[in-house]
Formats: C-alpha cells, sequence, structure tokens
C-alpha cells in the first residue's frame, strides 16, 4: 500500500461535526450545527460566531468574497456581512426538493448557483443581488468550476457542459460518462473529472479531448479535492480516503486515510484541510509538495 505519512491537526473542534468552510487568507469560515463561525487561522481562536438556523442541517455549504459570505440553505441563499457576520439579504431561489441550490460559485461580479433542476441562477453582486435563472440542462447540475469567460459544469446524465459566463449559453457539451459527473477541477491547460462510476479523466482544457484516464480510482463515488505541486488530490468521503495522483500521467503516488463520511477538503497553501461527519471538526495537514 501507498500509505503517505501525514499528520492531522486541530484547528477548530464542534459537535456534532462542521458542515462546511471556506479558507481566506488569516481567516476561515465554518458552519456547525445551527450556527457560522469566523475563525482566526494563526491563533485558532473565534472570532464572531452567530446563530444563523433554527436547526441543523446537513447539505449546506458557503462561500466568502471581498465583503460577503453566501450561505446555501436548501431553497435559499443568506448573505452575511463578511467582517461581523450580521444578516444581509435572505434570497429564496426555489421552492421544493426539485429546485433547491446544489453548487455555489463566485467570480468578481456574479455569484454563480447550480439548481437541481437543471437551471443556474446568476446573481449581480454590484445591484443588491439582482438575479436572473438560465434553463442550461436536462439534469441537475452537481458540481461546476469557473474559469475565465466559462463555466465548466457536469450534470447527473454525465454530460460535461460549457458555459459562456456573459450569456449563460452552452457554447460546447460532450457526453462525458455514462453516470454523473459529479466533481470537475479546471486549470488553464487540464481539465479533470470525477464521475460516478469512478473514473478520474483528464483533458484538455481547450479542445476538450482526453489526455488520460484511470478506472477505479477510488473504491466508491469520488471528488476533486485540489492541486499542491505535481498531484493531483481526491477524495472519496464513504471509504475515508483521499489519493494522491502525480499529472498528467495519473501515477498513484500515496493514499492518506481519514474518519470516512460524507464531508468537505480544501488545499490552500500546501495545505490540506479536511472536515467529515466523522471528525469532530475541522482538521489540516501539511503536504510534502512531490519533487
Amino acid at each position: 500500500m501507498l500509505r503517505m505519512s501525514i499528520k492531522f491537526c486541530e484547528l477548530y473542534r464542534a459537535d456534532p461535526y462542521v458542515t462546511s468552510f471556506h479558507m481566506d487568507q488569516e481567516y476561515v469560515y465554518l458552519l456547525a450545527g445551527n450556527s457560522i463561525v469566523k475563525l482566526s487561522i494563526a491563533s485558532h481562536k473565534t472570532i464572531h460566531e452567530r446563530i444563523l438556523f433554527q436547526n441543523e442541517g446537513k447539505s449546506r455549504s458557503l462561500l466568502v468574497d471581498g465583503s460577503f459570505i453566501y450561505v446555501k440553505d436548501f431553497c435559499d441563499l443568506h448573505i452575511l456581512k463578511k467582517d461581523t457576520l450580521a444578516p444581509v439579504e435572505k434570497l429564496i431561489l426555489g421552492t421544493d426538493l426539485s429546485s433547491d441550490i446544489n453548487t455555489l460559485g463566485l467570480d468578481e461580479n456574479y455569484l454563480y448557483l447550480s439548481i437541481r433542476n437543471g437551471t443556474m441562477a446568476k446573481i449581480d453582486l454590484k445591484s443588491h443581488f439582482e438575479q436572473d435563472v438560465f434553463a442550461v440542462s436536462d439534469s441537475s447540475i452537481w458540481d461546476f468550476a469557473l474559469h475565465g469567460e466559462r463555466i465548466y459544469a457536469g450534470n447527473v446524465d454525465g454530460t460535461l457542459l460549457v458555459l459562456d459566463k456573459v450569456r449563460m449559453e452552452v457554447v460546447n457539451k460532450i457526453k462525458a460518462s455514462q453516470q454523473n459527473l459529479k466533481s470537475i477541477l479546471v486549470t488553464d491547460e487540464l481539465l479533470f473529472t470525477a464521475s460516478q462510476d469512478k473514473k478520474l479523466v483528464i483533458r484538455d482544457t481547450h479542445t476538450l479531448e482526453i489526455v488520460n484516464v484511470t478506472g477505479n480510482a477510488h473504491k466508491k463515488a469520488f471528488n476533486l479535492i485540489g492541486i499542491c505541486g505535481s498531484l493531483v488530490y481526491t477524495i472519496c468521503y464513504a471509504a475515508g480516503e483521499i489519493k494522491a495522483w502525480e499529472y498528467p500521467g495519473l501515477t498513484l503516488k500515496g493514499i492518506i486515510g481519514f474518519p470516512g463520511g460524507f464531508g468537505q477538503a480544501s488545499i490552500q497553501d500546501k495545505r490540506l484541510y479536511l472536515a467529515s461527519r466523522n471528525i469532530k471538526g475541522l482538521v489540516y495537514a501539511d503536504l510534502q509538495v512531490s519533487q
């Protein structure tokens, strides 16, 4: 086994667990129980904490920009001030399980949201959060990534969609998988996708042609975390394992075990941050950069 020697340290302790988090320079913003917390990364001390919900929720997530925090909760979008966590706005984008919010994405002017029924919402951050909704897919978009003037999205039918960000129109699409194309990662040159059928695929970002592919990347469905040095990291929450792949060759370089359970992971400044339903809070570990 290619087990990697890695030590996780506790950044924040929560009971029962951290639902979502966003690393932002010197602070981390996180959801735990029915509260939102602003935490100093350096001191591990809580700067602000606010009860935001009446009940706990398992599928909430958040994103942060220069001024605001955006929290999705089922069909609702809560907008808070970044410095104090004070509420600013609450938008209702859907009505039921067929129209709840899936994924959030940000650029300097807009917030983008994929909705379960195959539509995407685009919220203008410069004009008091005016919103437009666009029908872009025949099935739900589970994940998408913004890059330049394009949105790269994967839907439940296994189709890879390329959208123009301005017009919110599909400019290219290919049948990339027989099952849900559930995780997307994009760079200037390479586009990484993880599908429900356990395939990890690398494509040319511009042509969408396949550069490399590996099957059975994990024992069960998995997600992409990010890139550190010459390695791309993937995670299977159900199996409790993280894998490091040298790319573009997709040679497996190491495996990291953790207490399994659905959660969130991200890489920032050569450091891996991890939350899971079987981890009492938020933990981190420093990564070795492959030579």
